[in-house]
């Protein structure tokens, strides 16, 4: 969240006022840029692929290698 420029209590105000994913994605693309985006994506990508290889063996997903 800290890289989509948001604070936690921000976004759980965001996740009481907005109750359906329609209204909180709105929500989202007007407030986080797509740079903010991507660079919390490229962040996740470099620096925690460990913890998604990790949630995807927990759901049962097979990781693919990057």
């Amino acid at each position: 969240m800290e890289r989509w420029g948001m604070t936690p209590a921000e976004f759980d105000e965001a996740l009481r006022r907005y109750p359906t994913d329609e209204t909180l994605y709105a929500w989202f693309t007007e407030r986080v840029t797509p740079k903010e985006v991507g660079t919390a994506n490229a962040w996740l990508l470099s620096e925690r692929t460990e913890n998604l290889d990790r949630q995807d063996a927990e759901e049962g997903a097979v990781a693919q290698r990057r």
